[in-house]
């Protein structure tokens, strides 16, 4: 598990990407395809992760309603291959 810290301005227009995640998949590229989703931490529903490419981008302009609030998201990514080469 790979735990990194971000910091988002409230000001931070809706659709703006503050990340890119990544990860490796060991037998692609037959097996590549990967599925990025927030497990938790996103109850207000403030962030989204682009499910495909791993974007994690400001969902809400109820980011601007937030003064100095830290959120712990768990983002998972699976493999959707098939099974291992």
């Amino acid at each position: 598990m790979v735990s990194d810290a971000l910091t988002v301005s409230s000001f931070t227009p809706v659709d703006y990407v503050v990340a890119r995640l990544t990860a490796d998949d060991p037998d692609s590229p037959a097996n590549a395809r990967l599925v990025y989703d927030v497990e938790s931490g996103n109850e207000r529903h403030l962030f989204d992760v682009d499910m495909s490419t791993g974007e994690l981008s400001i969902a809400s302009d109820a980011l601007s309603d937030v003064d100095f609030e830290e959120f712990l998201l768990v983002i998972t990514v699976q493999e959707l291959g098939d099974a291992q080469v």
